[in-house]
């Protein structure tokens, strides 16, 4: 891969040091691809679709795909959802703001930089004032070509704007993933946010990918005055999944909540990276960060807290939890709280265990067998995240690798796992 203008991170690069990119940065890149069969690509979508969607916007290897494009929700126009060289002067003008802003991670995170630099098509959606929408606007991200050459990967460059207009409620269902299971992609998305004046936004982030796919994301939300912006996550596919997600509270009285979880079974790398500012007072910030880790997976979080001076009467509290189901597993958490100001009332901080044999024992003598009682502790620690997925089908994969996982968990070890828990 040609780094070019980009400076690419490595291993020495402290927010990349343990993602491995080294097997990215040596595969061939490969432009010649041919898609899958028209009825294999409609039975993906299908299999994708939230079926109470207010609108299901479908993007085929970073290109809109308007056919397959639906609105179902009176609520949302037509102009709701546009390209760029369909939206007015207005909108292009707050675009442009958003995605030149030096705050966000799209624009300084070197990922996020490839991916200004290499999307074909870049699709906005626009929450109309005043509106609220009952059911979710899914983004639904599918590559669906195969390489010419087996050993190459497909590369695409998937780019989401919205645009909440002021007391204005929607959940945004942002979806990515592959028609079929045969493709090896890299996949470098990135997604920007605007939250206006007292509006509402819900973004879930779904990531499924098969073994020896790539995918990174990039995301950067700017909240104003009174809004919020809550975000959940769920990754459990590709060899490697990186999410860079960055917040602004850069108005009084806003908000926002993180919540996500990340299944590295395998030999997966899944790694999330946070940011939230607290730049004005009275705002409010949560997070709840799940990781669960088996086999030879390693799953990653660090996260930062930064509260700006004269951000006062802020609140804010940061926990990752993680599973570690493996002596060959590995997690690494990182929480970073800091606070430049009085008159907070802060908190972060971070547990690693495994499974308790109290716990399975305690099922075990009512009746229940050791292999569903691992699967019903590890399936409880999931839940809290699968419960805010509105994709049965993916769920239900997520919760299918979960009972692999169990099938497969010795609880008596010999050698001590392997973890770096470290606060700052």
């Amino acid at each position: 891969m040609e780094q070019g203008l980009v400076e690419f991170p490595s291993r020495r690069t402290e927010d990349w040091r343990f993602t491995q990119l080294r097997n990215l940065y040596l595969a061939e890149l490969s432009v010649d691809a041919e898609k899958v069969a028209d009825l294999k690509i409609s039975a993906a979508v299908d299999l994708w679709r939230a079926s109470d969607a207010a609108a299901v916007v479908v993007v085929l290897d970073g290109v809109w795909d308007r056919k397959r494009t639906l609105v179902h929700d009176p609520q949302l126009s037509a102009a709701s959802v546009g390209s760029w060289g369909e939206l007015s002067d207005e909108i292009k003008d707050q675009v442009r703001g958003m995605v030149n802003d030096p705050r966000s991670e799209t624009v300084k995170d070197p990922f996020g930089k490839l991916n200004s630099a290499g999307l074909e098509d870049i699709v906005v959606l626009t929450l109309p004032k005043g509106v609220s929408l009952s059911g979710p606007v899914q983004f639904l991200s599918l590559w669906s070509s195969r390489s010419m050459e087996t050993e190459h990967l497909g590369f695409c460059h998937p780019r989401l704007i919205v645009l909440a207009e002021p007391d204005s409620e929607a959940t945004v269902l942002e979806c990515h993933g592959t028609v079929d299971d045969v493709s090896h992609v890299f996949v470098n998305s990135a997604t920007d946010f605007l939250v206006k004046e007292s509006s509402r936004v819900r973004h879930i982030l779904v990531s499924d990918f098969a073994d020896a796919d790539y995918h990174i994301n990039t995301t950067h939300a700017s909240v104003l005055q009174a809004g919020s912006y809550d975000w959940v996550g769920l990754t459990f596919g590709s060899e490697v999944t990186r999410v860079t997600l960055g917040v602004d509270l850069v108005e009084d009285g806003s908000s926002t909540s993180l919540l996500g979880l990340q299944v590295a079974d395998g030999q997966r790398t899944l790694d999330i990276h946070s940011r939230i500012t607290h730049a004005k007072p009275n705002c409010n910030s949560s997070q709840l960060q799940k990781n669960i880790a088996m086999d030879r997976g390693h799953s990653v979080f660090r996260g930062r807290v930064i509260v700006d001076r004269g951000a006062v009467q802020t609140n804010s509290d940061q926990l990752c939890r993680s599973l570690l189901l493996s002596d060959r597993a590995q997690i690494d958490t990182m929480p970073n709280l800091e606070i430049n100001c009085d008159d907070v009332k802060c908190s972060h901080g971070a547990t690693v265990a495994d499974l308790e044999d109290d716990e399975v024992f305690y099922l075990a003598s009512r009746g229940i067998d050791a292999g569903t009682a691992r699967y019903l502790l590890i399936g409880g620690f999931a839940t809290e995240v699968l419960e805010r997925i509105p994709l049965p089908n993916i769920v239900n994969r997520a919760r299918d690798r979960i009972q692999k996982i169990a099938s497969k968990i010795r609880l008596q070890s010999q050698n001590p796992p392997s973890t770096q828990s470290v606060a700052l």
